[in-house]
């Protein structure tokens, strides 16, 4: 998998309950896009922290090149699909949030194993030339979701006052701009994801304009996003171990 197009701002420890055993790049920005990775300690003994480590040196650049981006992109995918989940479910009438939170946090838990058995059981990934594939056509792609995105949130909140749907537009944008990844970096699974997350996103507008209720919207549009992502994430592993795994950053 490669990684989406927007980059992580830095995060840091809040509590001393968080450790943070390394950091990941997500993308060459001039800003320094960076996704620190956090885990929660539970006490006792755990590899979690082995894991992350050995996840983070198999994502550093060596020599200007990078490997596989099956590490990088399912961290990030399952960042967003758990952001999606989180966010847009706070809303439904109890006990729904819980249940839906509860469900997409195991869901990510297992992935980020899955993704960590992956990386045991597959050779070294194949190092390729970061520039192959963050062109200039990937930061056109870049630049026009980062303009839809923003110009479009400005003109729902601000000036049509329909924060209702701002989660709808969200997925909508995101889903695009995969059809574009798909593309330059020939992923056929990102025309899949890409398709899913546009119709989840229209639905959602579909949902408001009849009447739905804002809550459903997020439903749909949000916690489906985040599904679809995790989803992506599960396929992308189940082909890594049969060893289809595509090359990309």
């Amino acid at each position: 998998m490669a990684a989406v197009a927007l980059c992580l701002k830095p995060i840091s420890a809040v509590s001393p309950h968080i450790v943070e055993p390394a950091c990941l790049p997500l993308c060459s920005a001039p800003s320094g896009g960076w996704f620190r990775v956090a885990a929660v300690w539970t006490g006792g003994k755990i590899t979690l922290s082995y894991m992350i480590g050995r996840l983070w040196r198999m994502t550093m650049p060596e020599n200007g090149k990078r490997p596989a981006g099956i590490v990088v992109g399912s961290l990030v995918a399952i960042t967003f699909g758990t952001v999606f989940v989180l966010a847009n479910s706070a809303a439904l009438p109890t006990p729904w949030p819980v249940v839906i939170r509860a469900v997409g946090l195991v869901a990510a838990a297992l992935l980020v194993v899955g993704l960590a058995l992956v990386v045991r059981a597959t050779p070294t990934a194949t190092q390729v030339p970061a520039s192959e594939h963050m062109d200039r056509r990937y930061w056109l792609i870049v630049a026009l979701e980062a303009g839809a995105l923003f110009g479009g949130l400005a003109v729902i909140n601000g000036v049509l006052h329909r924060s209702a749907v701002s989660v709808a537009w969200v997925a909508l944008v995101v889903g695009v701009h995969f059809f574009g990844l798909a593309w330059i970096w020939r992923m056929p699974l990102y025309h899949w994801l890409g398709a899913a997350m546009s119709v989840l996103g229209l639905t959602g507008f579909l949902i408001y304009a009849f009447g739905g209720a804002p809550e459903i919207v997020g439903l749909v549009a949000g916690v489906g996003s985040g599904a679809a992502l995790y989803a992506t994430v599960g396929v992308a592993l189940r082909r890594a171990l049969r060893g289809r795994t595509p090359v990309a950053v």
